[in-house]
């Protein structure tokens, strides 16, 4: 019984202690764009703290949990998706790769990972999840502002437009909730808006560039948790 009670406040707090329903847990997976916390943004003011405090209600509890490692693959997340995301037993996954996986690396003619490895590697994120129970939502990266280079000096978002595209056919394969920030982004760019002005760098998002990536995120979540 004591063994029982401990294992439910190390999942779902100390509510759990009295019986009160745990909150409905989200994990966000990915790079550095979903950990978000850098100089110039604090926990405070990231999308997933930002998501939470959306979803929450006095009739419903919502915890959001932020996976985001700076640096990562797909290759990388598939690594630790049971012990840093699973074991927290999620109703959501939010996925969000495509950054590093495109990326171009001096000295380099390739991507890091190719569009066919990325592709697998979201494939498998997805069965991952979908086995342990909870549902996945497929996510594309935010788009590059225009002035960055890759290590071959060319627009990074040449080839992180590619890799969306594949993000979307994956989504659409897998029959996955989906999140298009790329497109979001890009939309923004091709007006003419210099999107580097809602990041700390030209690509992460900076606290507005958060609360647009909330916002976008916002709807999808609702629907998949069967919010009004």
């Amino acid at each position: 019984m004591i063994r029982n009670l401990l294992l439910l406040v190390s999942l779902y707090g100390p509510l759990a202690w009295l019986g009160a329903e745990p909150p409905i847990r989200i994990v966000a997976l990915g790079d550095s764009i979903t950990k978000a916390v850098r100089p110039g943004v604090t926990e405070l003011e990231t999308f997933s703290h930002l998501l939470q405090d959306s979803l929450n209600s006095p009739e419903r509890s919502v915890e959001v949990v932020n996976a985001g490692i700076g640096g990562e693959r797909t290759d990388q997340g598939l690594k630790r998706i049971d012990k840093d995301v699973l074991t927290l037993k999620p109703k959501i996954v939010l996925i969000m790769y495509g950054h590093n996986d495109s990326y171009i690396d001096v000295g380099e003619s390739k991507s890091r990972i190719s569009r066919e490895e990325y592709a697998v590697n979201l494939k498998k994120l997805v069965e991952r999840i979908r086995e342990a129970g909870a549902v996945p939502i497929l996510m594309t990266p935010p788009a590059y502002s225009s002035g960055n280079q890759n290590g071959i000096g060319k627009d990074p978002d040449i080839l992180l437009e590619e890799f969306s595209a594949t993000c979307r056919e994956v989504a659409r394969q897998m029959e996955t909730p989906f999140v298009d920030h790329y497109a979001a982004w890009r939309k923004r760019r091709d007006a003419g808006e210099e999107i580097r002005a809602i990041t700390t760098d030209g690509y992460h998002p900076n606290p507005e560039g958060q609360k647009f990536l909330a916002a976008t995120i916002l709807p999808t979540l609702q629907e998949a948790l069967k919010i009004p």
